[in-house]
């Protein structure tokens, strides 16, 4: 997913350089690749006719495998027969720049050989011949971008193996190539090299050895490496070709050597490794793939392995960066399966032994657990359906390597696939049933072997998550707070502060909440999102950004404390539009800060307001409540009392209303300023937002009771910022 612009984003697929691969099956069911069709012979003429004439080439064709020179003699214009006929083959490994002669032909009739790469032709010299040059392709071709037929020798392929790439492996055979650094001008043959090659020069000698590559089975040629000696030097050079490739040495002599000087270029790897991708699958055992590396065989072998992710066997569950990988997680072939990528190379999963090369591991669990999350921290966190692990290296310098990388056991309480968080120094994921939000937390005093600690964060308000969570996201500035959303449609929130040991939760509704997202986008707090259903549609609404710094600073017109909020700006009017959104819901508008006391109702996707306005905003009203545990206190256990007055200190707030409890059917008792600055053209009431601390006190009569509590709420569009409670408590009997 690429983000291009504000209004444009784009899905492609993802192209990896080398994809991971299920490990060897060996089990006896050998693969061959076979080239799928043969390229078409090619011919071509060399003429010459008469004695002393200029030599005269032929038109190149390619070397693609065997050749074929016929040459015959003519009589022209019914003279005598020529001399002898003499032709050369030549070969251009540069396209045609550059000839050397590969082989000499006395005499007529036919000589065939082989040759795989560059170009050939034939030149006759100063005799009248007929000379004709065919190449055929009777060496498999199994280059990149060639088409191949794949069989197997028991039944395996299935239909999502479509686009599914295999690595085919071949035990090399041919070690090394040798040429003798004593001709004027050789090239050896060409060697299959993968992995570590090697170059070694021996003897005395006078010229220039070079190592070149072909990428296109010979067609052309890339130097690769270049040494000069004058009888004074010989070499040892090494490099690394991780992609299959062909190698040559190539000598141009400066000056004679000794008898027996030599360059050899020799093939460290054991196994050559080439890559499929299959094209379609004919049944269980035959299919017809595109060459993605170089294949080096048509013979058949058991060294192959099946991509790891295809829709045969499922693609990842998870996904994390962690140092300097992409580490993917549980597919539905390999639930317990994690791959690390190559270091700084996230599409490379080419697997070795080398520190920054790609690794697998399978969890090794009691029970079979499908991985379902990654998180990176201080270490790779894994969440699974069964258990949480950590994956970490071994060595002192702490680095993950393939041989490094091991993984650990932290607890056994489950997860569910919703994605984890980050909270402060704490791992927070949803626990299997989707009930229980469980933080993971490293403290080096803790009595556990490793220092980890799982701890249940909803056991004192398991209520909160009926409905199982959905998706969870961090809000780290300014308050700390878990934010979720519920199956049943709530959005709920966790103040979470481990070192102060604050964890207190609430719940906000107002439509149907299906998810939670927070990012940070400037200002002084985390932006919160969420997707929210209201009267059957969706929408993307944010929570009002820097309403703290607003608050603070007293800009009551500036706030907002509606839900799905619309604003406005400009002449002044009474029709105030763009709220199709709420089409049918009554709403609450607010102008400079004021409540319009008016009741609307959304029709058109407009309203028309009583008086007009130039600056406003309109939306759903909240209603913020809470409730206080039943009054207790030492000595009143099991005593009637009730609560006859509420003192609120308050923190830049309006007003209030207070009742004995949310269910209670009495009516709520509003709190009512002493002064007023910002006027309702609709009522003589005044409201004002209220000095940095103020006690706000309310009386009123709760029932007699022995659980006697008390509720608080605001309807207003309002602030209400509460820091503490206290209360008239009454004690008697019960009436």
């Amino acid at each position: 997913l690429r983000f291009n612009s504000e209004s444009s984003w784009s899905f492609s697929e993802a192209s990896f350089d080398y994809p991971p691969f299920r490990d060897f099956l060996l089990d006896g069911n050998e693969i061959t690749v076979t080239a799928a069709a043969t390229t078409p012979l090619e011919y071509s003429e060399a003429f010459n006719l008469a004695d002393n004439d200029p030599a005269v080439s032929s038109t190149p064709v390619s070397a693609i495998g065997s050749w074929e020179v016929d040459v015959t003699t003519f009589t022209p214009n019914g003279g005598p027969p020529p001399p002898t006929p003499l032709v050369t083959l030549q070969l251009s490994t540069d396209g045609g720049e550059n000839w050397s002669d590969l082989q000499t032909i006395v005499g007529t009739g036919v000589v065939t050989g082989t040759q795989v790469g560059g170009l050939l032709r034939i030149s006759s010299l100063a005799t009248a011949v007929i000379g004709t040059l065919k190449s055929s392709n009777d060496v498999p071709d199994l280059a990149e971008g060639d088409t191949v037929d794949v069989s197997l020798d028991s039944a395996f392929f299935e239909s999502g193996h479509v686009d599914s790439e295999f690595e085919i492996s071949h035990t090399v055979v041919d070690r090394e190539k040798r040429i003798a650094l004593s001709s004027a001008d050789t090239i050896s043959e060409q060697l299959d090299v993968q992995g570590t090659w090697q170059l070694t020069t021996n003897g005395i000698w006078q010229g220039t050895v070079f190592v070149e590559k072909s990428d296109d089975n010979g067609e052309t040629w890339e130097l690769v490496l270049k040494r000069t000696a004058a009888s004074d030097a010989n070499y040892r050079d090494s490099g690394e070709e991780r992609d299959g490739t062909l190698m040559r040495v190539r000598f141009e002599s400066a000056g004679a050597g000794d008898q027996v000087p030599t360059a050899t270029i020799s093939n460290d790897g054991e196994l050559y490794q080439g890559r499929i991708k299959i094209l379609t699958v004919t049944d269980s055992q035959n299919a017809t793939a595109a060459v993605i590396s170089r294949i080096y065989s048509e013979d058949s072998t058991e060294f192959w392995k099946e991509g790891a992710w295809s829709d045969k066997n499922g693609f990842p569950a998870a996904i994390a960066r962690h140092e300097s990988r992409i580490f993917y997680g549980g597919s539905k072939a390999d639930p317990s399966t994690i791959w690390g990528s190559q270091t700084d190379d996230f599409y490379n999963f080419e697997e070795g032994t080398n520190a920054d090369e790609a690794f697998h591991r399978q969890i090794a669990t009691d029970e079979l657990t499908d991985i379902v999350w990654l998180l990176s921290h201080r270490e790779l966190y894994i969440g699974t359906t069964g258990e949480e692990w950590r994956g970490f290296s071994d060595s002192d310098v702490g680095v993950i390597t393939p041989a490094s990388f091991i993984l650990r056991r932290i607890s056994n309480s489950g997860s569910d696939p919703v994605s984890p968080i980050l909270a402060g120094s704490s791992v927070v994921h949803v626990q299997r049933q989707g009930r229980s939000l469980y933080q993971i937390v490293y403290d080096p005093a803790s009595p556990t072997a490793d220092g980890y600690i799982p701890a249940d964060l909803s056991l004192l308000a398991p209520h909160v998550t009926i409905g199982k969570v959905t998706s969870i996201a961090y809000q780290a500035i300014r308050d700390s707070i878990i934010w979720a959303t519920t199956g049943n449609g709530k959005l709920i929130g966790l103040t979470f502060d481990r070192e102060q040991n604050v964890a207190a939760w609430h719940e906000h509704t107002g439509g149907l909440f299906n998810s939670v997202a927070t990012v940070y986008e400037g200002g002084s707090s985390d932006s919160v999102y969420v997707s929210v259903e209201r009267a059957g549609a969706n929408f993307i609404e944010r929570f009002v950004p820097d309403q703290y710094d607003l608050i603070e600073t007293g800009d009551q017109s500036s706030e907002r404390y509606t839900d799905s909020t619309v604003d406005y700006s400009g002449p002044a009017t009474t029709v105030f539009s763009g709220l199709s959104h709420l089409e049918g819901q009554t709403v609450q508008l607010v102008s400079d800060g004021v409540l319009d006391s008016n009741t609307y109702t959304v029709s058109g996707g407009q309203i028309t307001a009583a008086s007009s306005f130039t600056n406003a905003y309109v939306g759903l009203p909240i209603t913020a409540q809470f409730e206080l545990l039943p009054i207790s206190f030492q000595g009143s256990e099991g005593s009637w009392k009730r609560a006859s007055k509420v003192i609120l200190r308050t923190y830049k707030s309006v007003g209030f209303e207070v009742k004995e409890s949310i269910a209670s059917s009495k009516a709520w008792e509003p709190y009512r300023q002493t002064y007023r600055t910002h006027v309702d053209p609709n009522e003589s009431e005044t409201v004002n937002q209220k000095g940095d601390l103020e006690n706000m006190e309310q009386s009123f009569k709760s029932s007699m009771d022995q659980d006697s509590r008390v509720a608080i709420r605001t309807v207003e569009p309002y602030p209400l910022n509460v820091l503490a409670v206290t209360m008239n408590v009454e004690l008697g009997k019960n009436k």
